[in-house]
Protein backbone atom coordinates (compact mmCIF):
# COMPACT_ATOMS: atom_id res chain seq x y z
CA UNK A 1 0.00 0.00 0.00
CA UNK A 2 1.41 3.37 -0.98
CA UNK A 3 1.78 6.30 1.41
CA UNK A 4 -1.31 8.13 0.16
CA UNK A 5 -3.54 5.09 0.73
CA UNK A 6 -1.95 4.48 4.15
CA UNK A 7 -2.79 8.06 5.09
CA UNK A 8 -6.37 7.71 3.84
CA UNK A 9 -6.79 4.53 5.88
CA UNK A 10 -5.38 6.22 9.00
CA UNK A 11 -7.71 9.21 8.61
CA UNK A 12 -10.74 6.97 8.00
CA UNK A 13 -9.99 4.82 11.04
CA UNK A 14 -9.43 7.92 13.21
CA UNK A 15 -12.85 9.20 12.12
CA UNK A 16 -14.51 5.90 13.01
CA UNK A 17 -12.81 5.96 16.42
CA UNK A 18 -14.78 9.16 17.17
CA UNK A 19 -18.13 7.44 16.54
CA UNK A 20 -20.11 6.10 19.48
CA UNK A 21 -23.28 4.01 19.60
CA UNK A 22 -26.58 5.76 18.91
CA UNK A 23 -25.04 8.41 16.64
CA UNK A 24 -26.25 9.81 13.34
CA UNK A 25 -23.18 9.90 11.09
CA UNK A 26 -22.56 11.75 7.84
CA UNK A 27 -20.93 9.17 5.59
CA UNK A 28 -19.20 11.57 3.23
CA UNK A 29 -18.14 11.02 -0.36
CA UNK A 30 -15.02 9.84 -2.12
CA UNK A 31 -12.32 7.26 -1.66
CA UNK A 32 -11.48 8.09 1.96
CA UNK A 33 -15.18 8.00 2.87
CA UNK A 34 -15.43 4.55 1.27
CA UNK A 35 -12.61 3.32 3.51
CA UNK A 36 -14.36 4.89 6.52
CA UNK A 37 -17.68 3.24 5.64
CA UNK A 38 -15.98 -0.16 5.42
CA UNK A 39 -14.27 0.36 8.76
CA UNK A 40 -17.54 1.52 10.33
CA UNK A 41 -19.35 -1.54 8.98
CA UNK A 42 -16.66 -3.79 10.49
CA UNK A 43 -17.14 -2.22 13.94
CA UNK A 44 -20.91 -2.55 13.70
CA UNK A 45 -20.68 -6.20 12.61
CA UNK A 46 -18.25 -6.91 15.46
CA UNK A 47 -20.79 -5.50 17.92
CA UNK A 48 -18.56 -2.60 18.97
CA UNK A 49 -21.11 -0.04 17.78
CA UNK A 50 -24.91 -0.23 17.87
CA UNK A 51 -27.79 1.79 16.49
CA UNK A 52 -25.79 3.86 14.01
CA UNK A 53 -27.73 5.81 11.41
CA UNK A 54 -25.74 6.84 8.35
CA UNK A 55 -26.56 9.82 6.15
CA UNK A 56 -24.91 9.35 2.75
CA UNK A 57 -23.77 12.40 0.80
CA UNK A 58 -23.51 10.58 -2.51
CA UNK A 59 -25.20 7.74 -4.33
CA UNK A 60 -21.97 5.72 -4.18
CA UNK A 61 -21.76 6.10 -0.41
CA UNK A 62 -25.37 5.02 -0.07
CA UNK A 63 -24.86 1.93 -2.22
CA UNK A 64 -21.70 0.94 -0.33
CA UNK A 65 -23.38 1.38 3.06
CA UNK A 66 -26.34 -0.72 1.96
CA UNK A 67 -24.06 -3.43 0.55
CA UNK A 68 -22.14 -3.57 3.86
CA UNK A 69 -25.32 -3.71 5.93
Amino acid sequence: MDLQNQMKKAVAEAAVDEITSNMIVGLGSGSTAAIMIKSLADKIKAGNLKNIKGVPTSFQSEVLAIELG
